[in-house]
């Protein structure tokens, strides 16, 4: 995956005795670790004429030459054994496999014209940017207590249940969705740099569970350009459930004075199993006690 930004920015580190007529302008160039990058420096030989040399720095120090006298180059120091010069009529191109952070960082193409008295652009320059992917996500309560894979509850009906998602190791900052089935839910992201500019990021999440929360999976789904699909983790929810009706019904059709009556009480949708408690109106007392199968 390669992504290039372009941006008019003025050098002030040229050198005042390179012939350029306007500022050197500043491209940006993303790469993941592994990927090919190429650092290409425009040619205008029916304008500016013969040149001398091509080289390539990083960091004020050289990195890659190109002779056309001979049609000799030569990849140094750390890229000696990585990089290659390619160089056509329109365009001279240095090529290597990015290796991880330590080639990030800003790169200076030098051209070399014989004719010094032709006012052309002799310096362009290159910022590598290397992009990785996050390095571990999980799902945790407020308190930290990590919860990633597990089942966490139960909580009550109406409950608002706080989970944290957290992402660490991934450049450039990782964006956090979290998800129950296809409904994408809100977070609320905040930011924390770690060591070598990578990002942690996490994601606040509030829900308020409700009857269709039980055995629900909320997932955490993470990215950035350096993925090619989305990091996870999921916690599922347990609820505990309100009774959703309750009845009241009489076995017999015929009710007579000092007779023995049946009354069943039946309460549906709860989880745990409803406890069920009688009461005469005019009594405060519970005829039966408390059971869940009264």
């Amino acid at each position: 995956m390669l992504v290039i930004f372009l941006l008019l920015l003025p050098d002030p580190t040229i050198p005042e005795e390179l012939p350029v007529s306007k500022p050197s302008t500043l491209r940006i160039l993303a790469g993941v670790s592994g990927s090919l990058m190429v650092l290409s420096c425009p040619l205008n030989s029916s304008k500016c004429g013969s040149y001398h040399s091509i080289k390539w720095y990083k960091a004020g120090t050289r990195v890659a030459v190109y002779s056309p006298g001979n049609n000799w180059s030569r990849a140094e120091g750390d890229m000696k054994d990585r990089g290659e010069v390619n160089v056509n009529d329109d365009t001279a191109n240095l090529t290597f496999t990015l290796a991880g952070d330590e080639d990030e960082g800003d790169y200076k193409c030098e051209i070399t014209y014989l004719d010094i008295s032709v006012s052309c652009p002799v310096v362009l320059l290159t910022r590598v940017v290397v992009m990785t992917m996050p390095e571990y996500v999980n799902i945790s309560l407020p308190g930290g207590k990590q919860v990633t894979g597990g089942l966490i509850g139960p909580y009550h009906e109406g409950t608002d249940v706080t989970l944290v998602c957290e992402v660490g190791g991934g450049k450039p900052a990782p964006h956090i969705f979290w998800f129950v089935g296809d409904r994408l839910l809100g977070g609320r992201e905040s930011f924390v740099e770690e060591y070598n500019l990578t990002v942690a990021v996490r994601s606040e999440l509030v829900l308020k569970v409700n009857r269709e929360s039980l055995g629900s999976k909320i997932v955490c789904k993470v990215a950035n350009e350096a993925m090619e699909d989305y990091m996870t983790a999921e916690v599922q929810v347990d609820v505990n459930l309100k009774p959703i009706s309750t009845d009241i019904s009489v076995e017999q059709e015929d009710i007579e004075e000092g007779s023995a009556i049946r009354l069943v009480c039946r309460s549906a949708g709860a989880r745990p199993a409803a406890c069920v408690t009688w009461y005469n109106g005019s009594l405060s007392t519970p005829l039966i006690q408390p059971s869940a199968s009264s």
